[in-house]
C-alpha cells in the first residue's frame, strides 16, 4: 500500500507518493502561484479558525463569509434528468426531507453543481474573522437577486445577524 503526502508551502507544492515502509516512490515539485504572479489566495472553506490563523500567509489570504458553497458537481445536468434544462438558469431539488438544494450550470458543459441548502453567514462574526490574520472576506453570490445581494452586503458590513437560516460551516469546529 502507498500513501501521499502534499506540503502546502508558501513558495513549492510539494507530493510525494510513500510506501508502508516510508521509502519515497515518487516525488513532484510545483511553484506555489506566488511565482507565477498571483496577489491572493482563497483559503479552503473547509479550515477552521485556528487553522487559518496559524498558517503561514505568504500573500494575503482570503476566506468566504458568505454563499451557497458547492455540495457536489455532477458530470450530468440533474435538471435535464428531472425533465427540463434551464441551460444558464437555476433549479433546485429536494431530499427526502423537502429541504431545497440549489442547483446551477457549471460553466457551458451543463453540468450542475449542487449548492447547500442554506449559506454560510459570518457577518456577526467579523471580530474571529479579524483575529486569523485574513486580509478579505469574500461574499459568494449564486442564487440571490440583486436586492438580497444588496442586503446581505449591508447586513455582512455593518456586523449584524442574518434573518434566515444559514451555516457557519468548519470555522468552529473543523472538518475531523
Amino acid at each position: 500500500m502507498y500513501y501521499i503526502g502534499i506540503d502546502l508551502g508558501g513558495t513549492n507544492i510539494k507530493g510525494a507518493l510513500v510506501s508502508e515502509t516510508g521509502e519515497i516512490a515518487r516525488e513532484v515539485s510545483r511553484p506555489t502561484r506566488v511565482g507565477l504572479g498571483a496577489e491572493a489566495v482563497c483559503l479552503s472553506a473547509e479550515l477552521n479558525l485556528a487553522q487559518i490563523r496559524d498558517m503561514d500567509k505568504p500573500l494575503p489570504a482570503e476566506v468566504l463569509v458568505y454563499g451557497h458553497l458547492p455540495l457536489m458537481i455532477t458530470e450530468n445536468c440533474v435538471l435535464k434528468n428531472m425533465g427540463g434544462c434551464p441551460c444558464g438558469g437555476v433549479g433546485a431539488i429536494l431530499d427526502r426531507k423537502g429541504t431545497r438544494f440549489p442547483v446551477v450550470m457549471d460553466g457551458e458543459a451543463c453540468r450542475s453543481v449542487i449548492l447547500n441548502s442554506v449559506p454560510l453567514y459570518m457577518g456577526d462574526k467579523k471580530p474571529d474573522l479579524d483575529s486569523t490574520g485574513a486580509a478579505f472576506g469574500r461574499l459568494l453570490f449564486t442564487v440571490e437577486t440583486p436586492e438580497a445581494c444588496a442586503d446581505i452586503c449591508r447586513r455582512y458590513l455593518a456586523g449584524g445577524g442574518f434573518d434566515r437560516a444559514y451555516t457557519r460551516l468548519h470555522f468552529y469546529k473543523g472538518v475531523l
